[in-house]
């Protein structure tokens, strides 16, 4: 005889937080299983939430049973009655008391807002005599999030309205670890999985034994992570023709494009490539261009960008968490960027990596020495989140001026790359692109001319690009004074005669 399982919703709490979400099918997930509620709970409910209710329970008439009391008047004058009536009428049954409880019952679950450890024993009691149950099985009593995170460790979270085309099964645990595969989760195929659902499972055991604070930081953040899932979307390597345009935009960056034109090749050569590139760091003197090209290279690859300031860090824990033991414990910027962010493989861009400050206590640059190691990076853990995460899929780009102060440890694990000056000819083409880009990321651009004119550039490209932006910003202005379309050289106005002119041309 097959075992069942009763899962008994005790506090109306619990419908209209998954109706809200549009997640009440998850109440009948667990295989083998039956939902048994109350009638008094639904006359709490909105008129918009019994809609819901009904919907539920007729598409799942025999997996859902009703409690009703023997005293109720019979009568369709609510939304309510008109529930109870469909739900008695699709179950052919001609009584409103009439359930039966399973023969075979393995556990029974209470589902309250608030388990209260205190309250615990009243609960059992009430849910075996609602039941009119008889049993040596002790109710377990369990809130909504506790019910939750059972589904995900038991690959039953996703709904079941979710196509399974294209989709690759992946193994909850580690397919390196010996023993048998407990739990199977299918992802789509344009997913990676981030993190391992037991080690989730485990972490939600250990739950309960934290304080009161550190307890709901905590919980808070695992349950994100549950309606997330353990996988996230990756952006596909682009095709060559995205990255031959970056380059035409970066001329002095074409020795950077075309290790990554390379690496991008070998992996476009699977069916479901990754985009991604290996550390790189950028050398090179300030206004060069280094943080536009770390940003457009990320609008090539389609994917998300981050930054992270080195030069403002004093200690790890901006990246990598702070212990939730402290008073001022929280999930540092990775576990933000990626555990809660859309995609596997962002661009993260550490800007002036040269100038962190040193500080022997908490060195800023400690989780560097994981992040930058593909072998590690699967296995970063947040120092308030202690879930081991695969962060081997982000693409890093650091950005210095000065090589000599970064560490000889660190400089190892990025391809180095000293990015020149453009020449003269590649300013010109810079200060286009400048103009190019202002049309297109402003609402007004269409009403300009797609490209300054020569006489214009040889005024403008004398000048470093900050300074260029600016000066073509208010050239347009002028134009759009006298009403016209074109910007001429005498719109081109200098802000800051004391800049030295003679400085090298750059990107803003």
């Amino acid at each position: 005889m097959i075992s069942e399982t009763v899962i008994y919703v005790h506090d109306v709490g619990i419908f209209r937080t998954l109706v809200q979400a549009d997640q009440l099918h998850l109440l009948t997930r667990l295989p083998e299983s039956k939902l048994y509620f109350a009638e008094d709970l639904l006359p709490e409910m909105n008129v918009e939430e019994i809609s819901k209710m009904r919907q539920f329970v007729l598409t799942n008439v025999f997996e859902v049973q009703i409690l009703i009391e023997d005293s109720r008047q019979n009568g369709v004058d609510s939304a309510v009655d008109e529930l109870l009536w469909a739900y008695l009428e699709t179950k052919e049954t001609g009584h409103r008391d009439k359930y039966n409880c399973p023969p075979n019952i393995q556990e029974i679950l209470v589902l309250w807002a608030d388990a209260d450890p205190a309250s615990q024993n009243a609960l059992q009691f009430e849910c075996l005599a609602r039941l009119k149950l008889a049993t040596p099985v002790v109710p377990e009593v369990l809130t909504l999030f506790a019910f939750e995170t059972r589904l995900v460790a038991q690959g039953l979270w996703h709904s079941p309205s979710n196509s399974q085309r294209g989709t690759i099964a992946i193994d909850a645990r580690d397919g390196r670890h010996d023993g048998p595969i407990t739990h199977v989760e299918s992802i789509p195929a344009d997913h990676k999985q981030l993190f391992n659902l037991c080690e989730l499972e485990a972490m939600l055991e250990k739950l309960r034994l934290q304080p009161g604070d550190a307890k709901d930081l905590l919980g808070r953040n695992l349950n994100r992570l549950i309606k997330l899932g353990a996988s996230r979307k990756f952006a596909r390597a682009p095709a060559p023709a995205r990255l031959d345009e970056l380059q035409k935009r970066f001329p002095n960056f074409s020795e950077v494009v075309a290790m990554i034109q390379r690496g991008i090749v070998l992996r476009r050569l699977t069916e479901y490539p990754l985009a991604h590139a290996q550390p790189i760091l950028l050398l090179g003197d300030p206004g060069i261009g280094k943080t536009a090209f770390s940003k457009a290279l990320a609008d090539a690859f389609r994917t998300h960008f981050f930054e992270i300031r080195m030069n403002g860090l004093t200690a790890g824990f901006t990246i990598g968490g702070s212990d939730i033991s402290w008073s001022n414990g929280r999930p540092g910027l990775l576990f933000n960027e990626v555990g809660l962010g859309n995609f596997i493989n962002p661009i993260g861009l550490l800007d002036e990596v040269d100038k962190v400050s040193p500080d022997r206590r908490y060195d800023p640059l400690a989780h560097l020495y994981t992040l930058l190691e593909t072998d590690t990076a699967k296995r970063f853990q947040d120092e308030a989140i202690p879930l081991k995460m695969d962060l081997s899929h982000i693409t890093w780009i650091a950005t210095a001026n000065d090589i000599s102060v970064i560490p000889v440890p660190l400089l190892s694990r990025f391809t180095v790359f000293e990015v020149p000056a453009p020449t003269p000819s590649q300013a010109r083409v810079i200060i286009q692109n400048i103009y190019s880009g202002l049309l297109a990321n402003e609402d007004w651009g269409g009403h300009f001319a797609p490209r300054l004119s020569e006489e214009v550039i040889d005024v403008i490209s004398s000048v470093p690009p900050r300074l260029a932006r600016k000066i073509i910003l208010d050239a347009l202005g002028c134009a759009a004074t006298e009403n016209r379309t074109e910007v001429v050289a005498s719109d081109c106005r200098m802000f800051s005669p004391d800049l030295p002119l003679s400085r090298r041309i750059g990107f803003y």
